[in-house]
C-alpha cells in the first residue's frame, strides 16, 4: 500500500517510502487541517447566527416600543397607535428577514393593530429569539468539540510516540523544562 485515499472530502496521502511514525505524523496532520476547515465553517455558523439574533433583538425592542405606547389597562381587542413606530418596526422586520403581519404594516396596508395582535407577534419574535438561542447553544458545543479535535490531532503531530496522549505529551514537555502546557501551538 503506497497511499492512503481521501474519504469524505479528505486529500488523499502518499506513504509510500515513508516509516510509520511519519506517515501517521501526516494522516494526523491532514486530519488537523480538515477539522481546522470545519472550525471555519462552524464560526461563520455561529456568526451569522449571533447576527441573525441580534436582529431579532432589534425587531422586538421595536415592537417593545410600541407595545410601551399602550395603555396599561388596554384589553387584547384594543387598537393600537403605530404610527410613531410603524418605520422603526418595517426596518428592524426587514433587516431581520422577517414578514410581518399584515396587521402590522406588512405588505402595503397601514398598520391597524390591536394589542392582542402586537403581543401575539411579540411572543413570536421572543420564541424565535429562545430557538436560536437554544441552537446556538448546541452549536457552541460542537464548536468546542471540534477545536479539542483539532488541538488533539495537532498535538499527535508533535515529535513524540504515537500512543502518547496530549495530557502525557504536556507531562513530558513540563518535565524537559519546556513549561509549554498548550501542545497545539
Amino acid at each position: 500500500m503506497s497511499s492512503i485515499s481521501g474519504i469524505g472530502g479528505a486529500q488523499g496521502i502518499n506513504v509510500q517510502g515513508m516509516d510509520l511514525e511519519t506517515a501517521m505524523m501526516a494522516v494526523q496532520s491532514n486530519r488537523a487541517n480538515l477539522l481546522e476547515a470545519q472550525l471555519k465553517d462552524q464560526i461563520s455558523s455561529v456568526q451569522a447566527k449571533n447576527d441573525q439574533i441580534s436582529k431579532l433583538n432589534q425587531l422586538l425592542g421595536s415592537l417593545n416600543k410600541a407595545a410601551a405606547g399602550v395603555a396599561s389597562d388596554a384589553k387584547a381587542g384594543d387598537k393600537v397607535n403605530l404610527a410613531s413606530t410603524a418605520a422603526e418596526i418595517k426596518t428592524a422586520a426587514q433587516s431581520a428577514n422577517i414578514t410581518l403581519p399584515t396587521e402590522l404594516g406588512g405588505g402595503t396596508k397601514a398598520a391597524d393593530a390591536n394589542k392582542g395582535q402586537l403581543d401575539g407577534f411579540i411572543q413570536q419574535v421572543k420564541s424565535q429569539i429562545d430557538s436560536m438561542s437554544n441552537s446556538q447553544q448546541m452549536d457552541m458545543l460542537r464548536l468546542q468539540s471540534l477545536s479539542n479535535k483539532r488541538n488533539e490531532a495537532r498535538c499527535r503531530t508533535a515529535a513524540v510516540p504515537s500512543s502518547a496522549t496530549c495530557a502525557e505529551i504536556n507531562h513530558h514537555r513540563f518535565f524537559e523544562g519546556l513549561h509549554h502546557v498548550d501542545c497545539w501551538q
